[in-house]
């Protein structure tokens, strides 16, 4: 029973809409209480912030050592710098609190050098902490080949979505049958944009599957708008007789 109001309680914390103005996601960490203290921490130097949670409102479930929610905490995209720099120098000082027990512990070598490539999918403590236990180990890590990996895997994930050819023939189709369908799909394959682990956002569909989304858009306007004026025209007349 205490387990269970302890739960709301702390999902009483967590503001239950998205700040507008805050529209840049900081970082994503296991616990509210983690979050919380990053919130606090960063108000205190005067960055606004908030924490939402990411994933629905049960509680965490593991899958390996990633948990399914988290606590994403947001900020202006104005003060990313700023903040990425408050949440390291948190992340530094709680470093020499974890336990022996901790599971990155566990981690074989390669696995760790892992983390440091994929670094913006893990919280900076676990990240600090990876490359604690390689220096430990006398592990040697070259931060050039690091630096190249991380780039090329942000490339990969950059990567605009190619083929949709299926959607796109839809697409043409329902711009030829009124139209509306038409137009949220071509907008779509038009403008969508998706967001990278860092916060960088980029298109999600290739420069093709863009061309025929701008296409099908235009197109699907005018069938609307031609559709439309008939509609009026023929109950102005049905009215007028």
């Amino acid at each position: 029973m205490d387990d269970d109001k302890e739960k709301d309680d702390l999902l009483d914390q967590i503001p239950p809409e998205k700040d507008p103005n805050l529209d840049y996601s900081l970082r994503k960490v296991r616990s509210p209480q983690e979050a919380e203290a990053i919130v606090m921490a960063l108000a205190e130097k005067g960055i606004p912030a908030q924490m939402i949670l990411d994933g629905g409102i049960m509680d965490p479930i593991f899958i390996g050592n990633t948990p399914q929610n988290k606590y994403e905490i947001l900020v202006q995209e104005d003060d990313k710098v700023a903040a990425d720099k408050i949440f390291w120098e948190l992340a530094e000082a709680s470093i020499k609190e974890i336990p022996k027990d901790y599971h990155l512990y566990q981690y074989s070598d390669t696995e760790l050098k892992q983390i440091l490539v994929e670094s913006i999918d893990w919280n900076e403590l676990d990240v600090l902490l990876a490359e604690k236990i390689l220096r430990d180990r006398n592990v040697e890590l070259n931060f050039t080949e690091i630096d190249k990996s991380r780039e090329d895997r942000k490339k990969q994930l950059a990567e605009p979505q190619s083929g949709q050819e299926a959607w796109i023939v839809i697409g043409y189709i329902f711009t030829l049958l009124g139209g509306f369908v038409g137009l949220l799909l071509g907008y779509s394959f038009w403008k969508a944009k998706k967001r990278m682990p860092d916060g960088e956002k980029t298109y999600a569909y290739s420069a093709s599957v863009r061309t025929h989304g701008k296409i099908i858009f235009f197109i699907a306007l005018i069938t609307v708008t031609i559709s439309a004026s008939l509609l009026f025209v023929f109950s102005a007349i049905r009215a007028a007789v």
